[in-house]
């Protein structure tokens, strides 16, 4: 089963005092697929008590009958991999902090 393509998506979010959600949903034809986030770099706004955080919040698969599945997922999953994904929602936090973040969704035949 190889890898047959990859999208990646880098992000920058910034708070000066409040926790920052950001959602991001991506779409697309069901298929093998192998998602992660992570955070690439963080930079502290005049203290050292910012933080950030990135997570796959849910994905929706196809069923064999081809209705949809809604699967949500604990805090703090940073990877996840089902044979026929049509839904990534992904979410960053961020608090007295600038963060990159980093989504990447592989595609496998």
């Amino acid at each position: 089963m190889p890898i047959v393509g990859e999208n990646t998506l880098s992000i920058w979010n910034y708070s000066r005092s409040n926790y920052i959600p950001q959602i991001y949903e991506f779409y697309f034809p069901p298929s093998n697929k192998y998602i992660k986030t992570s955070i690439t770099s963080i930079f502290f706004t005049g203290t050292t008590r910012g933080a950030a955080s990135a997570s796959i919040v849910r994905v929706r698969r196809r069923m064999p009958d081809g209705s949809e599945q809604t699967i949500g997922l604990r805090d703090g999953t940073d990877h996840y991999f089902n044979h026929a994904i049509s839904t990534v929602t992904f979410s960053t936090n961020v608090h007295e902090c600038h963060a990159r973040f980093l989504f990447t969704i592989e595609h496998w035949t």
